[in-house]
């Protein structure tokens, strides 16, 4: 999916968005080289509600 942004460039900032979870963050920013990501319901765990703890476990991820 994160394939079609690989040769990406922009000389202004921007986010990438879409689908990103857990599980694809590492590989989606490797591929696109964003700097900025917008999560929205990778980390909720109920359609809607947020959930602290994939947020936390997110940001463990994305330091790592």
């Amino acid at each position: 999916m994160a394939q079609i942004l690989q040769n990406f460039s922009c000389k202004k900032d921007w986010f990438l968005s879409g689908g990103l979870n857990i599980n694809n963050i590492n590989e989606a920013l490797k591929i696109t080289g964003a700097k900025m990501v917008d999560l929205s319901s990778g980390i909720e765990k109920e359609r809607g509600k947020k959930s602290p703890e994939l947020i936390v476990e997110f940001m463990h991820k994305i330091k790592n």
